[in-house]
């Protein structure tokens, strides 16, 4: 078809006008910034980055479900990077609940990762819950405080440097591991802090409190000095399901401050040979015949047995006798190698899951 003089023409400058449009400089897309309460957040190429609308404010508390779950709870699927900007001064609960492609927490911006700025100094409660390839954790020392159940169920969690100083939730000088914060970590093998990152294991001097289930099921956690495990002197408390199922645990040392272990601390810690009180011998709590075995001061009630104690049979020692009268709860729970147990007369009561898991 033969164009006339005009449609060339006009062809022409249409051609010109693409060419110079094509030349101008390319202006990027602004943010699409989506608002909730006083921060905004934003989502593209499957980065979440959370930010403050005006100076400073934190990420607010959510639920695992229902109708009170993060606004960008729909994505945790696909989320690979998170970036929380400066001016965030805490992670709410549950803020990042089952982010499953999270790798890295730390300042190396690699693929999977989440980057916190200096200005948090405090993570909720199952702030990380289920983040099932969470494989590394860096926290600096601008954390504060972390709350319950952080990192709850991190099944491939290997190491943990955590901040110096940590205290608890509420605010106090005393500090504490929060309950669950490592439960189901099985995974788990280093445990460090900011002043001390050559060793395995080891919690913060000022930590007042190892909470409920905090290791429970860390089946690989490696100990300092062939797998001793040595508790901080500031530490009063190991509570309840502690170090349960640690397996890898050979011998635990915690000195004259401790005044409450609780029994069920080691349920399941099939390799725990020795528990040993350290500075000075015996407690003002705690009495401790061999390495093995461990009664109340006045041994009038026996706690624990450790679970890999080697003998078939165990006899009660000649200095308790006498003086008897309880077996606690767990006493000899996962007693792995036990074929019998000689009870002395003087004994008027047995506690709940004494014998539990004693399968010889």
């Amino acid at each position: 078809m033969k164009l006339t003089y005009g449609v060339k023409k006009l062809l022409s400058v249409l051609s010109a006008i693409s060419i110079a449009v094509c030349c101008l400089p390319f202006a990027a897309a602004e943010t699409e910034w989506n608002e909730y309460g006083d921060i905004k957040w934003s989502l593209e190429n499957n980065t979440l980055t959370i930010a403050p609308i005006n100076g400073s404010a934190a990420i607010p508390d959510f639920e695992s479900y229902g109708n009170n779950v993060s606004p960008w709870d729909k994505y945790c699927f696909s989320v690979v990077n998170i970036k929380i900007e400066s001016g965030i001064t805490r992670i709410g609960n549950y803020a990042f609940n089952f982010f499953t492609k999270i790798f890295n927490i730390s300042d190396d911006a690699f693929s999977g990762y989440v980057k916190i700025p200096d200005t948090v100094t405090s993570i909720g409660d199952y702030a990380f819950n289920y983040c099932t390839k969470l494989y590394n954790v860096d926290l600096e020392n601008n954390i504060k405080t972390i709350g319950k159940g952080a990192f709850n169920r991190c099944s491939s969690l290997y190491s943990i440097c955590l901040p110096t100083n940590l205290y608890a939730i509420d605010g106090t000088s005393e500090g504490e591991i929060p309950d669950y914060l490592f439960s189901g970590c099985s995974e788990l093998s280093k445990v460090t802090m900011q002043q001390n990152k050559t060793v395995d294991f080891v919690i913060s001097s000022n930590i007042n409190r190892i909470g409920k289930y905090a290791f429970s099921g860390c089946e690989k956690l490696r100990a300092t000095n062939g797998n001793q495990l040595i508790v901080p002197n500031t530490v009063v408390t190991i509570d309840d399901y502690a170090f349960e199922n640690c397996s890898s645990i050979e011998k635990i040392s915690v000195t004259l401050g401790t005044n409450y272990i609780s029994p069920s601390a080691f349920n399941g810690c099939i390799s725990l040979k020795t528990f040993h009180i350290i500075y000075g011998g015996n407690s003002d709590y705690f009495y401790m015949p061999t390495n093995s075995e461990l009664f109340n001061k006045e041994q009038t009630k026996f706690i624990r047995l450790m679970p890999a104690y080697s003998g078939t049979e165990y006899t009660f020692p000649d200095t308790a006798l006498d003086t008897v009268k309880e077996i606690g709860d767990y006493a000899f729970y996962s007693s792995v190698n036990l074929e019998k147990i000689t009870i002395p007369d003087g004994v008027k009561s047995i506690g709940k899951e004494a014998f539990s898991d004693c399968e010889k």
